[in-house]
């Protein structure tokens, strides 16, 4: 149809708005595809490279900056988008920009690593008045939390073959009587070293 699905406009007339756009995949991982658009600039060249992210109704309206470059620079004039170029599951993106200085111009390629963020939500019943952090020398991420009904739990993130993982909730005390303060740590292999301390005693679990 006359009538496009999809249209934006350069923030100036300069600006050159998808010079050049490349497919970029599923970036977020939210199942829809998404673009990478480049933009000459507001008469810099720098070039500018911004990630617009799909979604259901198509690409939505508020893009993510990727990289900007300095004057003359044309950052984003070939982009490669889609391949692991160091093998560990994450893609990368490969943008192109002008270094050097006339008349000896050389053309450099950036590259920008995909980061894999996990987002998990854990619900108690009470406030937590406690929470520290131990990461193992295998990578594994544990936490002690302990909340105002004087409980105390550790939680192990454990690789059960699934691409997220999964959480491992323990229940170390339901009741810590009158805790003052803790401490928390790990071992290379991951085991846990927690002391909980009161005005009188301390409790020591491993």
């Amino acid at each position: 149809t006359a009538v496009p699905d999809w249209q934006r406009e350069g923030p100036n007339s300069n600006a050159w708005l998808g010079h050049t756009f490349k497919a970029a995949g599923d970036v977020n991982e939210d199942g829809f595809d998404d673009v990478l658009v480049m933009q000459q600039g507001d008469g810099t060249k720098g070039g500018k490279v911004e990630i617009a992210l799909g979604s259901a109704t198509g690409l939505v309206s508020d893009w993510q900056l990727l990289a900007s470059g300095e004057s003359q620079e044309y950052k984003g004039l070939i982009m490669a988008t889609q391949g692991d170029i160091d093998g560990d599951g994450l893609n990368e993106v490969v943008l192109s920009s002008r270094a050097g200085s006339s008349p000896s111009y050389q053309t450099a390629f950036d590259v920008h690593s995909e980061q894999d963020w996990e987002s998990t939500s854990f619900s108690y019943s009470n406030e937590i008045s406690y929470l520290d952090l131990s990461t193992s020398a295998r990578g594994e991420t544990s936490m002690l939390l302990a909340f105002d009904d004087s409980s105390l739990h550790y939680l192990e993130h454990a690789d059960d073959g699934t691409p997220t993982g999964v959480w491992l909730d323990k229940t170390l005390s339901d009741s810590n009587g009158n805790a003052t303060g803790y401490a928390f740590s790990s071992t290379a292999s991951g085991r846990p070293i927690v002391i909980s301390t009161s005005n009188s005693h301390g409790i020591l679990y491993q």
